[in-house]
């Protein structure tokens, strides 16, 4: 989620790999530069990602489907 706007609105959601998410850590972390953040696609929690989406993702940071 990258936070931005006036009372929430003009966000950047944005869907990372788990791989990319240090989960050990206090506070969870993201092993993402935040200028990598703003320019990866947009990620819309109501809506499923599909196959492709999720490919997509993955081919923007770097990453394999598992």
């Amino acid at each position: 989620l990258w936070p931005g706007g006036v009372l929430g609105l003009g966000r950047h959601r944005v869907a990372v790999p788990a791989e990319l998410v240090d989960l050990c850590g206090q506070p969870t972390r993201l092993l993402v530069p935040r200028e990598v953040l703003r320019q990866a696609p947009p990620y819309d929690p109501d809506i499923p990602l599909s196959r492709q989406e999720e490919h997509a993702i993955h081919a923007f940071f770097g990453t394999r489907p598992a």
